[in-house]
């Protein structure tokens, strides 16, 4: 039976530290291509700035500040789901509906 997935949690996980993909890891699991596009983000940023030291943090770390906004911009979505949706599309299996 699989986990049940709480709507609070997966929205916090979204926001917060939502830029490195936990949000995405919580929902779909390791297998969710975005998520690792997520977590490429941090050591993408931080390689650029090991590289190419003379390259403002800002454009260093741009990979990382886009992947936190879509994250924000995801935990938006989840959060306003209603939660008969939201049950139907993660927990329909769960048995803690």
């Amino acid at each position: 039976m699989p986990a049940h997935k709480n709507k609070t949690f997966a929205t916090f996980l979204a926001v917060i530290p939502g830029g490195i993909g936990l949000h995405r890891f919580y929902l779909a699991g390791a297998r969710d291509f975005w998520a690792w596009v997520h977590a490429a983000a941090l050591p993408l940023s931080l390689l650029l700035m090991a590289s190419r030291p003379d390259m403002p943090t800002l454009f260093a770390l741009l990979p990382l500040i886009v992947s936190a906004l879509v994250a924000l911009l995801a935990g938006l979505v989840i959060g306003l789901t209603p939660d008969e949706k939201w049950d139907a599309q993660y927990n329909a299996t769960s048995g803690r509906n």
